[in-house]
């Protein structure tokens, strides 16, 4: 029996922001941000049960 180990590591920083008309910017990349990350995710988890179905 194979096993397999795979890692996930995610490195973020987070910054105040002194002017409040970033702050919206700010928003809306933290949204797309947050976006891709659950699409990566989602892409290693159909991986992995694509790899566990051909095993």
């Amino acid at each position: 029996m194979a096993i397999e180990i795979k890692q996930l590591l995610i490195k973020s920083s987070v910054v105040d922001d002194v002017y409040q008309e970033d702050n919206s910017r700010a928003d809306i990349s933290a949204e797309a941000i947050k976006y891709e990350v659950l699409e990566e995710c989602r892409r290693l988890i159909q991986e992995m049960l694509n790899d566990k179905g051909q095993r």
